[in-house]
């Protein structure tokens, strides 16, 4: 955890062990080490509600099936290149955007 220097590598690493996991690493770290930089980030993360999970994303599966997109491998694929997207800028989980990207092969 003292190697996590962004905000995106907090969100990454919460996704793959859970925010609960996370939040006990914390707890456990921060009794051997000074991890401010990292609890604060984090603190920004939960206080501005930033997206972590694909559940979290303005757009959905159905929403891409709308675009016409059947392939379940490809829908999956769209959406977790969709997250990544926000994960980096939560400013971008705009479902018009998304989709935008989406519909001209951006992502």
């Amino acid at each position: 955890i003292k190697n996590i220097s962004s905000k995106y590598e907090i969100k990454k690493m919460i996704m793959t062990i859970g925010l609960e996991d996370f939040k006990n690493i914390l707890k456990i770290e921060n009794l051997r080490d000074d991890i401010s930089l990292i609890k604060e980030k984090f603190n920004e993360i939960i206080m501005n509600n930033e997206p972590i999970f694909l559940k979290e994303l303005a757009i959905s599966g159905k929403d891409i099936l709308n675009l016409g997109i059947k392939d379940g491998k490809k829908i999956k694929e769209l959406l977790e290149k969709s997250l990544d997207i926000v994960l980096k800028n939560p400013e971008l989980n705009q479902k018009n955007y998304l989709l935008k990207l989406i519909e001209e092969e951006k992502i």
